[in-house]
């Protein structure tokens, strides 16, 4: 599929334009892929911002890069595995740039988990 092949221009480091900095790991990606599945990619790439022309964008801790690394391969993939330990992380993240599948899913991991004993 396409998106298959795109994954593995990225892993290959292949006609990727932009470096996704986060917790000191860099990330190597296409734009049309970001801005495909992300608004906040999107509005970044096409607006007038400072990073419209760069090579790279640096989010340096605000993000985790585990976090960082599962929506880049839902971005490549279209799927992403959402558990205990990555939801409220995905949930925060995904909010933040923009992801509005993942948001949504994770919101929904979220909800259908509550229960008693993992709430304060």
């Amino acid at each position: 599929s396409l998106l298959t092949q795109l994954n593995l221009l990225r892993k290959r480091r292949l006609f990727t334009d932009v470096v996704l900095w986060a917790g000191g790991r860099d990330f190597h990606c296409h734009r049309a892929v970001l801005a495909s599945c992300s608004r906040y990619f999107e509005a970044m790439f096409s607006g007038g911002m400072k990073e419209s022309q760069d090579s790279s964008v640096d989010f340096h801790d605000s993000l985790h890069p585990e976090v960082l690394e599962l929506l880049l391969d839902y971005a490549y993939s279209a799927r992403v595995l959402i558990n205990e330990e990555n939801a409220e992380s995905l949930l925060e993240a995904s909010d933040m740039l923009q992801f509005h599948d993942i948001r949504e899913a994770s919101a929904e991991f979220l909800e259908r988990n509550l229960h008693p004993m993992n709430c304060p």
